[in-house]
């Protein structure tokens, strides 16, 4: 890898990204999502904010966890998170 790019090769894409390595970092990309060794893009899950009373125990346990994002919104969070 040259100084210039960052390559990262995501195999489930199926295709390279090239990042330049003087990008910043999107800030309000870095506190909603994070990635794995592996690559995965996590996100949080919804529904956690308000009106928690109304709903099951299960659902507010599960809610709690990390879940991995829409192959679709990947590529836009690992552009936006160069040192991820």
């Amino acid at each position: 890898m040259s100084k210039v790019e960052r390559v990262v090769l995501d195999e489930g894409l199926g295709f390279q990204l090239h990042r330049p390595s003087m990008q910043k970092t999107n800030k309000a990309v870095k506190k909603r999502f994070k990635i794995t060794g592996t690559g995965k893009v996590l996100r949080n899950r919804a529904g956690r904010r308000h009106l928690a009373g109304s709903k099951k125990s299960k659902k507010r346990r599960a809610s709690r966890r990390w879940q991995e994002a829409d192959h679709t919104d990947t590529h836009r969070v690992i552009e936006n998170l160069p040192f991820g």
